[in-house]
């Protein structure tokens, strides 16, 4: 879901590890997060308002920022099954990791399966990432940005019959988006009449 999201610029899994000393225990506690995400700082504003995480997934953003400009967040998720949200010594554990991280000034959140993660919306995701891994040079962008014209935004379906239809058309509009030089705007699901967006870094090429 982070991977897919227009104000996402990496996501990694397992980032680190943390190893904590304690006083009157003689092993260390080690803690591992779950993932680690550079995104843009209006994706962490709206997490910290309480906005679950897949309504963010889905809006499209058509700005663009570098790495260099992303905010790294450390993400623990819950399921909500999870026994450790029952322990207490978990609970003692995730507080220690929080008061480490707040120290430092890292960001840290940890998400619930609800409400965070949406079933219908994992569906969406799946398709999309049809062509997540798809290769995207400067042919494919420079084809997008013909089918545009001077356009910002196109339908999903269009936009796909235009570089090559079904299955090439649309794998290339989805790998674009997932190498953020389109966004595709995920909240009412992946149709033929879905708006998909230009990035400013689109646009900008175009126009010059």
């Amino acid at each position: 879901m982070l991977a897919a999201s227009s104000r996402v610029a990496r996501v990694n899994s397992q980032p680190h590890s943390l190893f904590v000393g304690v006083r009157g225990i003689k092993r260390q506690l080690r803690y591992t997060p779950d993932i680690e995400a550079y995104v843009h700082s209006s994706f962490l504003e709206e997490l910290l308002s309480g906005r679950p995480l897949f309504e963010i997934v889905a809006d499209p953003f058509n700005r663009s920022f570098t790495l260099d400009e992303a905010l790294r967040v450390v993400f623990e998720m819950k399921a909500t099954q999870d026994k450790s949200l029952d322990d207490p010594s978990a609970e003692t554990k995730m507080r220690i990791v929080k008061a480490i991280y707040a120290h430092v000034g890292q960001p840290f959140l940890v998400l619930s399966e609800r409400p965070h993660i949406n079933t219908d919306f994992l569906t969406i995701i799946t398709d999309l990432e049809a062509g997540a891994r798809d290769n995207v040079g400067a042919l494919e962008r420079s084809r997008a940005l013909f089918a545009f014209g001077r356009e910002r935004c196109m339908a999903f379906g269009p936009l796909s019959e235009v570089l090559g239809g079904q299955p090439s058309g649309e794998r290339l509009v989805k790998a674009l988006h997932f190498k953020q030089f389109l966004s595709i705007d995920l909240r009412r699901g992946l149709f033929r009449d879905t708006p998909v967006w230009l990035t400013r870094e689109a646009e900008f090429g175009r126009d010059v």
